[in-house]
């Protein structure tokens, strides 16, 4: 990014990148067009190359941007609550919550995991790749595992429960595939999440654990 862009002012700099958000979300990589984003953007399309030199700069520099803002978010999360599941139910709010701060960040980086990861260069899917597997890492460390019902192994109810949320996820993943994101009812999906953990705690923790933390 050149130093000129950082100087203009917030609004403008806002108008430019939302802009190329929506056009990287609504299309991959490839079919991308610069001259749709000059064109919300309602600059000239040297000024966009003048700022990022070329659209594949553009792109890496809004794949920084999400992912710094991803990460602020995981950041915020308290890893230290015992209870795996209020662990993951919290998990979800923080991404509720960085979803309204900023939309097209989120838009953009749930289009790249569902249809661009493989367009990326190496560096930065690594670096996706990465965050993904230590914030998995960092969720099922330190559980309490008297939560658990006494007759249900503690250590084979973790793995159900995993094996659960994964399954979610990537059911989830396979509903959202090829959909544009701005089209997409999230908060639906984050209530339909909330109640399956709310299932997964009156299925393995003891009954009365079974209204969770919250």
């Amino acid at each position: 990014m050149n130093d000129k862009f950082a100087k203009l002012d917030d609004s403008k700099q806002r108008q430019i990148i939302n802009a190329a958000y929506r056009e990287f979300t609504s299309e991959t990589y490839k079919k991308a067009s610069t001259n749709r984003i000059v064109e919300e953007a309602g600059i000239g399309k040297g000024m966009l190359f003048y700022y990022f030199k070329s659209k594949q700069k553009l792109f890496l520099y809004l794949v920084e941007r999400s992912l710094a803002a991803a990460i602020r978010y995981i950041e915020e999360i308290d890893w230290d609550i015992p209870d795996v599941i209020s662990r993951y139910e919290q998990a979800s709010r923080k991404k509720l919550e960085a979803f309204l701060e900023d939309p097209e960040s989120f838009y953009f980086l749930g289009s790249i995991l569902l249809n661009d990861l493989d367009s990326l260069p190496e560096e930065q899917r690594q670096q996706i790749l990465h965050m993904q597997q230590q914030t998995k890492e960092r969720m099922f460390s330190g559980i309490d595992y008297s939560l658990f019902r006494s007759d249900v192994d503690p250590e084979t109810a973790l793995k159900l429960i995993l094996w659960s949320i994964n399954g979610y996820e990537q059911d989830l993943m396979a509903r959202l595939k090829g959909e544009t994101f701005q089209h997409i009812n999230m908060t639906s999906y984050w209530d339909e999440f909330h109640h399956y953990l709310q299932t997964l705690r009156t299925v393995y923790y003891k009954g009365d654990e079974c209204d969770g933390n919250g």
